[in-house]
């Protein structure tokens, strides 16, 4: 939700995928946390609390199915931190 409040404030239209009782864990393409959009832009992105494993990086490098006019990128939260520490995956 930090992730989408701050898009949001960029002027960014936001979107989380709907999750139920049956499927409690779904993600954008079992990779992504949300997806924001904006008239010159697009970003999917994966939320983390201070730290990204490797693997999760890996799997979303490996994501080819994207456009590429959208980014990608991984939001790492650090406690205390007013804003994400960002990387973009390429």
């Amino acid at each position: 939700r930090k992730s989408i409040k701050w898009y949001e404030a960029q002027g960014y239209v936001c979107e989380r995928p709907i999750r139920t009782r049956f499927n409690p864990r779904k993600d954008f393409f079992n990779l992504f946390d949300g997806c924001c959009i904006k008239e010159d832009d697009a970003v999917l992105f994966q939320v983390k609390s201070n730290y990204c494993p490797k693997k999760v990086i890996e799997g979303i490098k490996n994501f080819k199915k994207c456009p590429p006019f959208v980014r990608k990128e991984i939001h790492i939260w650090i406690d205390r931190k007013k804003e994400p520490k960002i990387i973009r995956v390429e």
